[in-house]
């Protein structure tokens, strides 16, 4: 597994969510590794606040300023919609492009659509949760995508 994000309205719930992501992964043969999580939060600028700072400090706090990169897009606090959308759709149809060129079968053409064009969308709306946009805005923006999209093939 890879690129998992959290979201919890309280410290003690993140410290929960760990714990059942390590017994998981346990139960599969697998574990987490700190060294390739962070905690970003949204509700507390000083980390003396959080009660259960011990229990989880080998996973690095990111400060508030501190941009990250999830599916190739950068992370802040709160994600700009409207630009976010604007990088993925150009991305989208690029590789939409580039797929429906290629000497793919049908089914590969499918299959690579689904793989590298469908993620980035869906991570863009899932950005709604915290970011400045409204879900009809860019509910309406994907469907035109998926009609600009369709007029490549």
């Amino acid at each position: 597994m890879d690129d998992l994000k959290v979201y919890t309205k309280e410290w003690d719930q993140l410290l929960k969510a760990k714990t059942g992501i390590e017994n998981i992964a346990g139960a599969i043969g697998l574990r987490l590794n700190p060294k390739k999580c962070a905690i970003k939060s949204i509700n507390y600028t000083d980390e003396d606040s959080r009660g259960s700072i011990n229990r989880i400090s080998e996973i690095p706090i990111m400060g508030n300023n501190t941009l990250y990169k999830y599916l190739g897009a950068e992370q802040n606090t709160l994600n700009e919609i409207e630009e976010m959308w604007t990088r993925a759709e150009s991305s989208a149809l690029s590789i939409t492009r580039a797929i429906m060129a290629s000497e793919l079968t049908v089914r590969q053409k499918i299959e690579a659509y689904n793989q590298m064009v469908i993620p980035k969308i869906r991570f863009v709306i899932s950005c709604i949760i915290f970011g400045k946009g409204k879900y009809a805005t860019v509910k309406k923006k994907a469907k035109t995508l998926d009609t600009r999209s369709k007029a490549t093939y």
